[in-house]
C-alpha cells in the first residue's frame, strides 16, 4: 500500500501527499501535473450512486479520505462527536486521513485550533489551508 507508514511532518508541504496520491493505481498523471482516472477505468456517475448508512460501509474500498474541516470536523467551538469517532476508527484502520480546509489561516495555527477542540495529530497525516497554500505562493516556497 502506498500509504503505510507515511505521516508528513511539519516541515512538508501538501506536494508529497500529492505524490503518494498519485500512485494509487487507479490514479495516474496527466500534463500539466493534474491528477486523474487510469485509463479504461469505469466513471462514476449519478446512477452508480449509492446510498451509504455512514462510512464504515465503504472504509474498507479506499486507501486513504479526505475530508473538509468546517462543517465536517468542527463547527469552530466544538468537534463533531460523530467526526471524531470516525476519525477514530479510520486510525485504527490504518486509513490516512487530509483535512483540506479554505481557512485563510496557515497550518499550525488550524493544528493548534483542531488540538483544542480535541483532534489530535495521531487522526490525520496532513492539513492543507488555503492560507498556508498562499503563503507558501508568496514566499516563494
Amino acid at each position: 500500500r502506498a500509504f503505510d507508514g507515511w505521516r508528513a511532518s511539519s516541515s512538508s508541504s501538501s506536494s508529497a501527499f500529492l505524490k503518494v496520491l498519485a500512485a494509487l493505481p487507479f490514479l495516474r498523471r496527466q500534463r500539466r501535473g493534474k491528477l486523474c482516472r487510469r485509463a479504461g477505468s469505469r466513471s462514476r456517475g449519478p446512477s452508480d450512486a449509492k446510498w451509504i448508512n455512514g462510512l464504515s460501509d465503504i472504509a474498507d474500498s479506499y486507501d486513504a479520505f479526505l475530508f473538509d474541516l468546517w462543517g465536517v470536523v468542527h463547527n469552530g467551538s466544538v468537534a463533531f462527536p460523530w467526526s471524531l469517532d470516525t476519525l477514530r476508527k479510520l486510525h485504527e484502520l490504518r486509513k490516512p486521513v487530509l483535512f483540506l480546509s479554505n481557512s485563510s489561516r496557515r497550518r499550525e495555527t488550524n493544528r493548534a485550533a483542531l488540538e483544542l477542540l480535541g483532534v489530535g495529530p495521531e487522526l490525520y497525516v496532513d492539513l492543507v489551508t488555503s492560507g498556508e497554500e498562499t503563503w507558501r505562493a508568496l514566499a516563494g516556497v
